[in-house]
């Protein structure tokens, strides 16, 4: 017997990742509008680059950024549909294992992204100094965001086998 009430914690689940998805949206556009928010975020993740920055410049690099940020909506919205599902006491269908799959491509995705945008955003930082600076980096984090989505990419197809067993035992039957 399970401790959780498995469907009321997935409602749950399912509202507050909504409310993220609205809060990180949120903030991107305001950013847009404030760009001291994106300024500070610099100084704080790059402070050897952190000298004042054009606002034309920091909405560019957001612009950049929105691949990301679109990405995390996707990962966002996937695991919705999943505590959806799971709410709905549907534990084993191919829509699970759907979102799954689409939680585990944005999982692998967005360190990805991140490894292609950082570089873009060090050139854009350097414009108008004297060296043009190019930054990368492989993070810990996204290594282990590559392997998390691996996990979950394995069992998203998991989901579809044990999906199509469970559909052919009871066609047998």
């Amino acid at each position: 017997m399970s401790v959780l009430n498995i469907p009321n914690v997935a409602r749950f689940l399912s509202i507050v990742t909504l409310a993220a998805m609205m809060a990180l949206a949120i903030f991107v556009a305001y950013t847009f509008v404030d760009t001291s928010l994106a300024q500070a975020m610099i100084e704080r993740h790059a402070p050897d680059l952190a000298q004042p920055t054009e606002p034309v410049t920091l909405r560019i690099m957001m612009a950049v950024g929105l691949i990301a940020i679109a990405i995390q909506l996707y990962v966002l919205n996937a695991a919705r549909a999943l505590f959806n599902l799971y709410s709905s006491g549907i534990y084993l269908s191919e829509e699970n294992g759907r979102a799954i799959t689409q939680i585990g491509s944005g999982l692998i995705a967005l360190p990805l992204a991140r490894f292609v945008l950082e570089p873009i955003w060090s050139i854009l930082l350097s414009l108008g100094t004297d060296d043009i600076d190019v930054s990368i980096s492989i993070s810990s984090s996204g290594i282990g965001l590559v392997l998390g989505g691996l996990l979950m990419l394995m069992i998203g197809q998991s989901m579809f086998e044990a999906t199509r067993v469970r559909q052919e035992n009871e066609a047998f039957v």
